[in-house]
């Protein structure tokens, strides 16, 4: 053994002599103490789960309609909503080392509604139960959000994928178009001005794909106030009342997103 041991450190060549020591008796050899505890700590540890968190307070739960906390039935994370629909249930795929999501993962709400499952998908990086910052969602109807986050809902500047193809890019509050932003069709047309909650109003400009262009005044998407639209049958310029105009030297009427018998 004297060979063996000078090869190697002290610490094992401690070992490997316990490891042949033979027993009092003659016997085959017993491994001694130090070799049991150097098998004992090379052996992998098993991992330990994360502990469950404790639920939120019931009354912070939300109710159908409300503002709360849902939890997951897995996990027992808590996410945050602003507005629960009935029969809504929650997961989340990060951590929640306070009960809260933090961090990095996907929450996914799922719920019925007139007979279908519904489902919306919110990727990114979570702040006390809510998506803060960049981050992506997938709206049950198949409109994708990618843009900014704070307490949870779109809120700064984002882009949206409509099924259809349509792309809208520019201002968000709460989830919906707001400020300046801009509307692509693809039909040709294209949309670009002030919105309020998902609707054209303020001031804007609306081209269409055969070259006709309105700009001025809009309210709740048709033109309002003064404005000006050019066609290939000419001008009509002047005081437009919610999507109706009547030209004050022809008594000509035109009809802009309503039905022309609505219009004076």
């Amino acid at each position: 053994m004297a060979r063996i041991q000078s090869g190697l450190s002290a610490a094992m060549a401690a070992i490997l002599a316990a490891a042949c020591t033979p027993a009092a008796d003659g016997g085959s050899p017993v491994a001694s103490p130090p070799v049991a505890a150097a098998i004992s700590a090379s052996a992998p540890r098993r991992a330990v789960p994360a502990p469950r968190p404790a639920a939120p307070p019931a009354a912070a739960l939300a109710a159908p309609g409300g503002a709360g906390w849902l939890v997951d039935a897995a996990s027992g994370c808590w996410l945050w909503t602003h507005t629960a629909a009935p029969g809504v249930a929650a997961s989340w795929t990060g951590a929640c080392p306070r009960g809260p999501a933090e961090g990095p993962g996907e929450a996914r709400f799922t719920w019925p509604q007139d007979g279908a499952a519904r489902a919306r998908t919110v990727t990114g990086n979570f702040r006390r139960g809510r998506i803060e910052g960049e981050g992506s969602a997938i709206a049950p109807g198949g409109e994708r959000y990618t843009g900014s986050f704070r307490d949870g809902r779109g809120n700064g500047r984002g882009r949206i994928l409509f099924p259809n193809g349509n792309t809208y890019e520019g201002g968000i509050v709460d989830d919906r178009a707001q400020g300046r932003g801009v509307y692509t069709f693809t039909n040709g047309d294209r949309y670009e001005g002030d919105l309020i909650a998902n609707l054209a109003t303020g001031r804007g400009v609306y081209t269409w794909g055969n070259g006709d262009r309105y700009e001025g005044g809009i309210r709740d998407n048709r033109p309002d106030g003064q404005g000006s639209y050019q066609t290939q049958r000419g001008l009509f310029a002047g005081t437009w009342n919610y999507g109706c105009f009547r030209d004050p030297a022809s008594g000509t009427r035109v009809a802009m997103w309503r039905d022309i018998a609505e219009c004076p």
